[in-house]
């Protein structure tokens, strides 16, 4: 089964129902969770989005919306040597740096990211969640 990075914006498009993001977005967490993919994300995805979510709707509905969220994903470990890595890398984000290698120590095989252009430096391969609906697609 692939196993997948699913960072925040793919969650917010989501969460928050963002249009025209959101029926792509919704197909990657529906293949999660019907156990089609492995989905992961890192605690600091889950702290953005709970902090956007607080400030968009309210506690209650962030903290309803994570434990769901929570049943559909994993969380990857991070460690003082995704932090190295991160502070030693060409990446222009340090949290998308950390975000990566974290991801690679996992045998993550892709990030599925609206902002492609922040993980140029990865070694995953990184789609938008319409250009990994194509290819899964393709693939099945």
């Amino acid at each position: 089964m692939k196993r997948i990075f699913i960072d925040s914006d793919v969650i917010l498009d989501v969460l928050a129902q963002r249009q025209p993001f959101y029926f792509a977005s919704a197909q990657i967490m529906s293949l999660c969770e019907n156990k089609q993919l492995e989905g992961f994300t890192t605690p600091f995805v889950f702290a953005n989005v709970y902090y956007l979510l607080n400030k968009l709707r309210s506690r209650e509905i962030a903290e309803t919306s994570l434990r769901k969220l929570r049943l559909i994903l994993d969380v990857l470990t991070l460690n003082g040597d995704h932090v190295d890595r991160a502070l030693n890398s060409t990446f222009s984000d340090f949290e998308d740096a950390l975000k990566n290698y974290s991801a690679e120590a996992c045998g993550i095989e892709i990030i599925i990211t609206r902002n492609v252009s922040d993980y140029k430096h990865s070694k995953l391969m990184v789609h938008t969640p319409l250009s990994f609906l194509k290819l899964h697609k393709k693939n099945s």
